[in-house]
């Protein structure tokens, strides 16, 4: 607005002739014209860095949340691989592995006591001389 003025002052100074009250309403107008510019655009530029801010924020959040939604979908679809025998990747099969080393050694530990049950039941037979029922 105040730019408006001001031009609409020199225009009028161009047709219409230098006027002393020109040369005033120029020297004022013209620097009250620039800080009006300046505060605008400085209030402009507040606002567009709050606006960019804001959209920032809501682009990590949104991000973010992805992201997490993405970590438990993997979690949930590696859980339901597991849960079938289905796996994939170097953790599944070391999961995998221990699983089937925990397996083992629990095969082994029922094998071992199986076979100190028939190892009692013989010895007991052998010394007593009669059998006993499994």
């Amino acid at each position: 607005m105040v730019w408006i003025v001001f031009w609409a002052a020199v225009g009028w100074a161009i047709f219409f002739g230098w006027h002393p009250e020109l040369f005033v309403a120029l020297a004022i107008l013209f620097p009250s014209a620039i800080c009006i510019d300046l505060i605008g655009r400085r209030r402009r530029l507040k606002k567009r860095r709050e606006r960019e801010r804001l959209v920032a924020e809501r682009r990590a959040a949104r991000r973010d949340a992805i992201w997490a939604a993405n970590q438990e979908r993997t979690r949930s679809r590696v859980r339901a691989d597991w849960a079938v025998g289905k796996t994939g990747g170097q953790e599944d099969e070391r999961m995998r592995q221990v699983a089937d080393q925990e397996a083992e050694i629990k095969r082994r530990a029922e094998e071992d006591t199986r076979r100190a049950e028939e190892d009692a039941r013989r010895l007991l037979q052998e010394r007593d001389g009669y059998w006993l029922p499994d």
